[in-house]
């Protein structure tokens, strides 16, 4: 007797179901040792996977209890939730792909480390502080090109990477929570950036907000910045301390990631719009934006740039800071729209990095950490970086071994002769350094520590399904 469309519908969606497990094998497969492709990646392919196999489980589950007789709203219903869970796999299934093709898989690669070196300390002295617990332990940040115009982190982009036009719009707002829960941070940047690397000094930026998100820093932030302008009328304290403050955070991140090197290749991007004088928030219709005005936040990175200086070394910093401001004055000499502000742009930096917060300790008993000592940009790492610069525009190899001071000193190269940092191969010397140190195994010492601290492969598995039935089982009434 032939089988009714429901029957054929429900032998057809556990050969669809199967691709899940197919695909999970085959990428365990790519990155189980070092000679594999995608060996560097394999904690992070792994960990993605046991969950990807906990929502296998659960789907065939939900397949095998349906009886042959069932509605098709439901088996449709069941169909469209295993393409939202290939989804959810391959939001990064396609980010290692591009991998594939070796010059990108390079860039990326070294990318990636610079985002692990900016990630790296505050999440360990979380995890030491007790205030990320051993459970929400991360993998290093995932770098991807997009063709977006500005880099963008994971946790500021809901559903971003998720097709929306499929369809599945209610099934991709189900699994959004487990999306959040996700092992490995994501890091978007344009697709230029790849062949463009003195810009990669903005992943410092996009780690500052998963720093904010991934240890939950928020409202901590917030009453910081609040605190920090006791003299400021409300409209004031709420647009640095809730409509600002995870920008302004991220740029001071960035500047502890990569020093005046960020602050310069980000002012090159905000000088020259002609409304620099006129930008005023609110707006004519009562909005403010995410990020201060384009003068605000330069007065911001300037102070930054400034607060890095250190008590045994006064005033090394200084200067950088006061060439930073003089530049921006000579491009823009009038006046701006919002001066009562300018003030309030050096109070709020110096709390946000001097201040003492209980997530930063070396351990649980430890004294609490301020940010400039939780990713420090030494002195002695911006001499390097100037002179990694030097060498390599007079068409010598750099010399640093430290990931960040590589990668500023890059964009100090590229800032003082744009034309002879394409002429004089001056990128490919910085990419052949960074290759250099990277035959170290430092990235595989890491990891060792952080697996030390992580719950064991069943906990994992127990967490990821505890996740998806939460999903798969949503509250009464919703």
């Amino acid at each position: 007797m032939a089988a009714t469309v429901s029957e054929r519908r429900l032998l057809a969606l556990r050969s669809k179901l199967s691709v899940l497990q197919l695909e999970t094998t085959a990428w365990r497969q790519d990155s189980q040792n070092a000679a594999a492709r995608f060996a560097l990646h394999h904690s992070q392919i792994a960990e993605v996977c046991e969950g990807i196999d906990e929502l296998h489980k659960l789907l065939s589950k939900e397949v095998d209890d349906l009886q042959p007789d069932a509605p098709l709203a439901v088996v449709e219903s069941l169909e469209r939730r295993i393409l939202a869970a290939v989804q959810i796999w391959d939001t990064y299934r396609a980010k290692w792909s591009l991998r594939v093709q070796a010059t990108l898989r390079q860039t990326l690669d070294l990318i990636d480390d610079l985002a692990w070196q900016a990630y790296r300390p505050a999440h360990d002295l979380a995890l030491a502080s007790g205030w990320l617990p051993a459970q929400r332990a991360r993998l290093p940040p995932l770098v991807f090109t997009n063709p977006r115009w500005s880099p963008f982190a994971r946790s500021r982009e809901r559903g971003y990477e998720l097709d929306e036009g499929s369809g599945l719009l209610q099934e991709i707002d189900d699994f959004e929570p487990y999306l959040r829960t996700m092992p490995v941070p994501l890091i978007g940047i344009p697709w230029t950036q790849a062949g463009h690397l003195p810009d990669a000094v903005f992943v410092g930026h996009e780690v500052g907000h998963l720093i904010e998100d991934d240890l939950g820093l928020e409202g901590t932030l917030s009453s910081l910045v609040d605190a920090a302008l006791p003299e400021a009328d409300e409209a004031r304290r709420q647009a640095w301390s809730v409509h600002w403050r995870s920008e302004v955070f991220a740029d001071v991140w960035g500047v502890l990631c990569c020093g005046p090197a960020f602050a310069e290749t980000l002012v090159d991007l905000l000088i020259g719009s002609a409304d620099v004088g006129t930008q005023v928030q609110p707006d004519a219709f009562g909005r403010w934006g995410s990020y201060p005005t384009h003068a605000l936040r330069v007065g911001a990175l300037v102070a930054a740039v400034r607060a890095l200086d250190e008590p045994e070394v006064p005033g090394g910093f200084a200067l950088a800071a006061d060439r930073l401001a003089a530049r921006w004055q000579q491009a823009h000499p009038g006046p701006h729209a919002m001066p009562a502000f300018d003030d309030d742009a050096k109070a709020v930096v110096k709390a946000l990095m001097g201040q003492p917060l209980a997530a930063f300790k070396r351990t649980r008993e430890g004294d609490p950490l301020p940010v400039r000592q939780v990713l420090r940009f030494t002195r002695q790492m911006q001499d390097d970086a100037e002179k990694d610069a030097t060498e390599a525009l007079a068409l010598h190899p750099p010399l640093s071994s430290d990931v960040r001071t590589l990668f500023a000193g890059q964009a100090i190269a590229y800032a003082r002769d744009p034309a002879a940092f394409a002429q004089r191969e001056v990128q490919q010397r910085f990419i052949g350094r960074l290759l250099q140190r990277r035959t170290q195994g430092l990235r595989a010492k890491e990891m060792a520590g952080l697996q030390a601290v992580r719950p064991d492969e069943d906990d994992r598995r127990a967490a990821a399904a505890s996740a998806f039935r939460a999903l798969f089982d949503p509250p009464a009434g919703r």
